[in-house]
């Protein structure tokens, strides 16, 4: 989602690229064009990568049972789980566990910073976007005479309505034309 608000896309968007098909770049690409377009740092693009590289030997490597397995498979992984586990113990599983904890909490920590930032932006975006469209059907309005403030809170609905309607409607002829008849027709018969 991110991406593709960095992007321009619209978040419910279908894309081939950004989705969690086949056709789609792979995670590490995604985790990739956060960092270099700077919605993340350097340490949390490590700390996502280590994620990964550790989410696929569990997924992938029957052998790999136990937070203590992975070095065996990934080399020096103990070494950023250690860095990140806030208090060691004497139960070498539960530190990497407790590390790998602590890199999901940074993880999510960042993500939702950029989430919020994200819903701050559109919120915006559908502000302006909404009063563009007024002031869009409020031209439309004094183009047809209706410039009062009663009469423009009337027809407003009204010409909405008649816009998607004739959206809809499947005729040939233009919709611009379709819309512009039926509205002269509405001021004509008063609504």
């Amino acid at each position: 989602m991110l991406i593709k608000n960095i992007i321009g896309l619209a978040i419910n968007e279908e894309t081939k690229t950004l989705s969690n098909k086949s056709s789609s770049l792979s995670l590490k690409s995604k985790v990739d064009l956060l960092y270099d377009c700077k919605k993340i740092n350097k340490e949390e693009y490590s700390i996502l990568l280590h994620i990964l590289s550790i989410r696929n030997q569990f997924a992938h490597n029957f052998d790999c049972k136990k937070f203590e397995d992975l070095p065996n498979y990934i080399s020096g992984i103990d070494k950023p789980l250690l860095k990140y586990c806030e208090s060691l113990t004497a139960d070498h599983n539960q530190n990497l566990v407790n590390g790998f904890n602590r890199m999901i909490e940074i993880i999510m920590e960042s993500l939702k910073i950029q989430f919020e930032e994200m819903i701050i932006d559109l919120k915006r975006q559908t502000r302006n976007a909404k009063a563009k469209y007024k002031r869009i059907l409020d031209k439309r309005l004094n183009h047809y005479g209706i410039k009062e403030k009663e009469e423009m809170k009337i027809y407003r609905p009204l010409f909405i309505k008649i816009f998607d309607e004739e959206k809809q409607n499947p005729d040939e002829a233009s919709l611009d034309l379709r819309v512009h008849n039926r509205i002269l027709e509405l001021i004509k018969n008063g609504r």
